[in-house]
């Protein structure tokens, strides 16, 4: 190993262990001179609110306490699932006001109907992958172009669902046909990843195919969600309509607790038309596995899906516009997840009508009084119009990077209002920046962890040690034709002659012979069809599950 990687390997040093308790008492000095300030104030109660201690005891703990409140959550949604499947008496019962809950759910019908369409296309070049973990893959070999590749997972019926509509003459099936093995898998897996002080966040790895599968309808209502005004692309909507809300008071912000989690079953079956209902439901998870015991679930879909965010997004703005609807309030409305804004005169109704479909506000994180200037949606922060956006310490600073990190934000909080760092805010950067070597001053990413941003020149910056590994490059020039197949006459169907690998025969050629093959048209594929047509023998195995 030359002197020069091993520099390169060693440049991100750890820092001494009392630096962080010195830095974080500095801290605390820095707003003791701002005291009356809201923005000083604000941070001050809020900025170690998300600090996860590395402690193997504060992991577990957390852990813990998540499990146990997702768990609580699906207790709940059991309720709200006999609540929501017993319909005897809803045209007496009322929602909220004189509102009848038959009158308001027809509404609510009505409007997801006109906006969603009787049923999604099943095309699959609308499926895709991202890069985050499944059931089969960690996180580190997430790349779409190593699913595309390798082995997956999935559940029965989004197997069949799969099976079903990919073009048996393709090049991925033929790639499947030669080198994939489809594994059965029951349901999604469980994990947290740190949240707060206090808890973790769960989310569920979803089966490979099922994401696939997830993420085309999920991209749908995401485009039909445009033709109403929401742009789940641009959160930046919400931000903006915060700090309306912030200087006028007519907007509420409201924030909702577990919202994902509390998507029942019955209420996306009440509200969705069936054509969608079907769609959705052959590609969710059923179970998930928590700590290797299965858990049938009651909600309809989790953190992880690739269609949690886009449905949430739809049924929240729908029973949003219900109310308005039903109040006779006009004003805006505006979605983005469980971030919600709303004219102020709809809250107290809304709330009633988001708490009978099984949902909870927030009221830590939700604002809507006339007399309180504050607001915030999507991580904007505004009060009376000034950004009071704070930041955040979520992990101790125990190495140049994380200083690097924890500076940059330092300047980046000082400098939120008029782009001039707050003289004090100056004061404290200039003392704890001498930790860093000014070889890595000049950095130019606010949000960056490489460089420190400074009044200097550019001049280097630090870069992730990155191990080799070796993979073939099959995955990605599969991953390619997929993107690429809207271009062909067939959406959604690989032609290799009609999509112009005919004008580069040579690439074509290539993936041929590593590929494809005579031999696995002609006998692996048709054997996997006959697996396919044999998936209900593995029924018994999965009803043994069930039991567990």
């Amino acid at each position: 190993m030359s002197e020069r990687e091993n520099k390169r390997k060693t440049a991100d040093f750890t820092l001494p262990l009392t630096l962080h308790d010195e830095i974080m008492d500095d801290f605390y000095a820095l707003f003791n001179e701002g005291i009356g300030e809201f923005s000083y104030d604000y941070i001050r109660e809020v900025f170690l609110s998300k600090f996860s201690s590395p402690s193997k005891d504060g992991a577990r703990l957390r852990r813990e306490k998540a499990i146990k409140k997702w768990l609580d959550t699906e207790l709940t949604n059991e309720v709200t699932n006999e609540r929501l499947r017993d319909t005897s008496d809803d045209a007496v019962r009322l929602i909220f006001g004189d509102i009848s809950v038959e009158r308001f759910f027809m509404k609510l019908t009505e409007i997801v109907h006109r906006i969603v369409g009787d049923a999604p296309s099943l095309d699959l070049s609308l499926g895709g992958f991202s890069g985050g973990a499944t059931t089969s893959k960690k996180r580190v070999d997430g790349h779409p172009a190593i699913k595309f590749r390798d082995q997956a997972h999935a559940t029965p019926k989004a197997w069949e669902v799969f099976f079903r509509l990919i073009d048996e003459g393709c090049p991925w099936a033929l790639h499947m046909a030669s080198e994939w093995e489809y594994v059965p898998i029951l349901g999604n897996v469980l994990f947290t990843v740190p949240k707060t002080s206090d808890i973790d966040r769960v989310a569920c790895k979803e089966p490979d195919l099922n994401v696939f599968l997830q993420k085309a309808l999920g991209d749908q209502l995401r485009k039909r969600l445009r033709h109403v005004g929401i742009n789940l692309n641009d959160q930046s909507i919400n931000g903006r309509l915060a700090l309306l809300g912030s200087v006028e008071r007519k907007l509420a912000t409201l924030d909702l607790s577990s919202a994902s989690d509390s998507i029942t079953y019955r209420l996306v079956t009440r509200v969705m038309p069936d054509g969608w209902v079907s769609a959705l439901s052959d590609v969710r998870s059923e179970w998930t596995e928590i700590d290797g015991k299965w858990h049938l679930n009651q909600m309809f879909s989790s953190m992880g899906n690739g269609f949690t965010f886009e449905l949430e997004s739809l049924l929240f703005y729908g029973i949003c516009r219900t109310t308005q609807y039903f109040t006779g309030v006009k004003g805006t409305v505006s979605v983005y997840g469980d971030d919600l804004i709303v004219p102020c005169e709809i809250v107290e109704p809304l709330i009633e009508a988001l708490q009978y479909c099984g949902f909870k506000v927030n009221p830590d994180k939700s604002f809507w009084s006339p007399d309180d200037p504050f607001r915030e949606s999507c991580g904007q922060h505004w009060h009376n119009g000034v950004d009071v956006t704070p930041m955040f310490v979520r992990a101790p600073i125990a190495r140049l990077t994380d200083l690097i990190l924890f500076l940059n934000q330092v300047a980046l909080w000082g400098a939120r209002n008029g782009g001039v760092v707050d003289p004090r805010v100056e004061m404290f950067h200039r003392k704890w920046r001498t930790h860093v070597p000014k070889d890595y001053w000049g950095g130019q990413d606010p949000n960056g962890f490489l460089a420190l941003v400074t009044g200097d020149l550019p001049r280097f910056i630090l870069r992730p040690v990155v191990k080799d590994r070796s993979h073939s490059h099959v995955g990605g020039y599969l991953a390619w034709l997929h993107k690429t197949a809207g271009r062909m006459h067939q959406p959604g169907v690989f032609y290799p002659s009609d999509s112009g690998l005919r004008h580069n025969s040579k690439r074509f050629e290539m993936l041929e012979a590593s590929v494809l093959s005579e031999a696995a048209l002609t006998t692996s594929f048709y054997r996997r069809r006959r697996s396919y047509e044999e998936v209900n023998t593995m029924k018994p195995y999965f009803a043994g599950l069930s039991d567990a």
